[in-house]
């Protein structure tokens, strides 16, 4: 249920993560946390103090809490990102000579995909095991970005829902961009929380409907970008902003609620709905943002 009134003492003094207020709006409480939404920037986060039950990144976390997603790689994400990445950086040049970077890169479902283009030198970092399947030629690193030290700087650094789940997106930001060469592009690819999926969910809550919400926002997203909060963050970190496109996530990816055979149907319809309200008005599901580094 939405609370408004006096939020800020039902959640401390907490910082919001993109403008640094702590003027808090209104708050949204669910089963497992407290969803704060910030009364200067209107950006909606999840602070590690408001979670009631912390989801550990763990393998079961990749295997089971979110096998569909893991288990069916979005091909349609991964080769929008490398025309995206070909419109700023000539991809013919000589075999393996594109140096990049993949932050949060997961079990690197999106390395192993650009392996195969096999004009990319490619290096991941997470603080998970790759998958064992991963070609030689990619490197990868168990480490958390803001620990890691690269030996040479990329040209491109892409980050595909991973800034998400950190409590310092800003900083995140901060160190990929000090990955990157002067003239390097940056690629964040993340949830759009104004979309129509969102708003719909945000006022099934309200009427008391909440599994659609309690769903969109679980705690294992801490941060939840609408298009203007991530750009903020990106200028703060000293980006160059150049351009914002929207991507939907196919329907094999989602762990759609309903077990029962007509629960399902209705939910996987209304989403297939929403989506497609969402290209009409060209707000879709996921954000791709692309950042020079001048």
């Amino acid at each position: 249920m939405k609370t408004n009134g006096p939020a800020e003492g039902e959640i401390g003094n907490i910082h919001c993560p993109v403008c640094g207020s702590t003027h808090v709006k209104n708050v949204v409480s669910t089963g497992l946390c407290k969803v704060a939404s910030c009364g200067f920037c209107a950006h909606e986060y999840t602070h590690s103090s408001l979670i009631f039950n912390p989801e550990v990144y763990s393998d079961e976390y990749f295997v089971e809490s979110h096998k569909n997603w893991f288990d069916n790689p979005n091909l349609e994400l991964f080769e929008f990102i490398h025309n995206k990445i070909s419109l700023h950086v000539n991809v013919d040049r000589p075999a393996r000579n594109i140096r990049l970077l993949d932050v949060g890169c997961g079990k690197g479902a999106l390395l192993g995909y650009f392996a195969s283009k096999n004009c990319y030198s490619l290096t991941g970092i997470d603080i998970c095991e790759p998958d064992p399947g991963m070609p030689q030629s990619v490197i990868v690193h168990k480490i958390g970005v803001e620990d890691y030290k690269p030996v040479e700087l990329f040209d491109v650094v892409v980050s595909t829902l991973a800034i998400e789940h950190v409590l310092d997106p800003e900083k995140m930001l901060t160190n990929i961009f000090s990955f990157l060469k002067p003239g390097g592009i940056a690629l964040v690819v993340t949830n759009d929380v104004g979309t129509p999926l969102y708003r719909v969910a945000r006022f099934l809550n309200i009427l008391g409907y909440s599994r659609p919400y309690e769903r969109l926002f679980h705690p294992h997203h801490i941060n939840h970008f609408k298009r203007k909060s991530l750009r903020l963050i990106s200028d703060k970190a000293g980006f160059m902003f150049l351009s914002v496109d929207g991507i939907d996530v196919p329907l094999r990816c989602l762990d759609i609620p309903g077990t029962a055979g007509f629960t399902r149907i209705i939910n996987t319809a209304g989403v297939l709905a929403l989506f497609s309200i969402g290209q009409l008005t060209g707000r879709r599901f996921l954000q791709v943002q692309t950042y020079l580094k001048k």
